[in-house]
């Protein structure tokens, strides 16, 4: 059993104990995305169902567990740097959740609608600040270079947010293209971060 003997201050933990308790919790946020949409869609008509969305929501979910588990499970904690590490998981996950609740809420309209300003900028706003949560939490790792990663992962969320706000405001974006281009976006982040993630190495605790 491998322990730090200070994170930030903090009286010494079993670093492998937290990691894996953390990843347990994300996994099972990322399990609740998939519980809430089959809870939204179970209360709607069939016809107002719009499955490619739902098939959409799926690939969305499996791209954001994905750019997790990926590196953050694998990346250590930085010591000095634990008391952020955990505040920034609890980011991370609430906007998991957030996206789950925005995307159920899309899935159970009519699919020919413009998308609902409250509901697509929601998905947005949930999605975008996911990846800057991870972005700042990859800064909290011993993974280095840190840099690389960490641009990427700001880039993804900038280009969410230029994604879901044009979605909105075009009028022709139907909801399975605007949920179609926010899974575009974390799949190719998702290929691109795998490859960065290559460059890069763990330090020692």
């Amino acid at each position: 059993m491998v322990q730090s003997q200070r994170l930030g201050g903090v009286a010494a933990i079993d670093e492998r104990h937290i990691v894996e308790r953390m990843g347990a919790f994300t996994i099972i946020v990322c399990g609740e995305a998939f519980l809430k949409v089959a809870i939204q869609i179970s209360s709607a008509p069939i016809a107002h169902v719009d499955f490619m969305a739902l098939g959409f929501q799926f690939v969305l979910t499996f791209a954001i567990w994905t750019a997790y588990f990926q590196d953050m499970p694998h990346a250590g904690i930085r010591r000095d740097r634990f008391a952020r590490w955990v505040a920034l998981h609890l980011l991370v996950q609430l906007c998991i959740a957030g996206t789950a609740i925005g995307v159920a809420q899309m899935v159970a309209i009519d699919p020919l609608a413009h998308l609902p300003a409250s509901d697509i900028l929601e998905v947005t706003a949930t999605l975008a600040v996911m990846y800057v949560g991870l972005a700042l939490l990859g800064l909290c790792t011993r993974r280095q270079p840190a840099r690389p990663l960490f641009a990427l992962r700001l880039s993804t969320a900038v280009v969410i947010a230029a994604v879901g706000v044009a979605a909105w405001r075009v009028p022709w974006v139907n909801l399975v293209e605007g949920v179609a281009l926010l899974s575009t976006v974390a799949i190719v982040h998702a290929f691109a971060a795998d490859r960065l993630r290559r460059q890069t190495e763990v330090s020692a605790a």
